[in-house]
């Protein structure tokens, strides 16, 4: 195969495709988008995650999930980002748990666990209020794994 070079301009400002007034216009028109459908788009995401248990299925709905999130939070769109994460706080909780009852580990617990986790790493500067209920399922998680025998407990926790 024949490698072509390709000359890309230094900056884009100056490109006729890209400047900053459509750039506001694609970020109004999605967070139009965003504002119709979150709703309904995160009614089916949810279901998702309640309902699939195979991880195959999950783990690229779990994807979806952490996307529409993230494009929540960039969007500045304060409500429907904190809609979809709490969901996602307790599907991380063994069996959808929050009352510190002792129920099976799955792995679906794992992923979400993981995706809830790589989400708040990406967003922490911007989850304000919401980092408390992130830090519950974290307390609630770490209590669960302790009780399981797989974390070990040590002085201070719980205090």
């Amino acid at each position: 195969g024949v490698i072509r070079h390709v000359h890309f301009p230094r900056s884009l400002a100056g490109h006729p495709r890209c400047n900053s007034e459509l750039m506001l216009q694609n970020v109004q028109e999605t967070r139009r988008m965003v504002e119709l459908t979150w709703q309904h788009l995160l009614a089916g995401l949810q279901l998702g995650l309640i309902s699939i248990q195979s991880t195959a299925v999950l783990e690229p709905l779990i994807d979806a999930y952490v996307s529409f999130t993230q494009a929540c939070a960039v969007l500045q769109m304060v409500g429907p980002r904190d809609k979809a994460l709490a969901p996602l706080c307790r599907s991380a909780l063994p069996g959808g748990a929050t009352d510190g009852s002792a129920v099976p580990l799955h792995p679906h617990n794992i992923l979400i666990t993981k995706a809830l986790l790589l989400l708040v790493f990406d967003m922490g500067g911007v989850l304000g209020d919401s980092w408390s209920m992130v830090l519950e399922v974290l307390q609630r998680l770490d209590a669960a794994l302790i009780e399981r025998g797989l974390l070990p407990d040590s002085p201070g926790r719980g205090e």
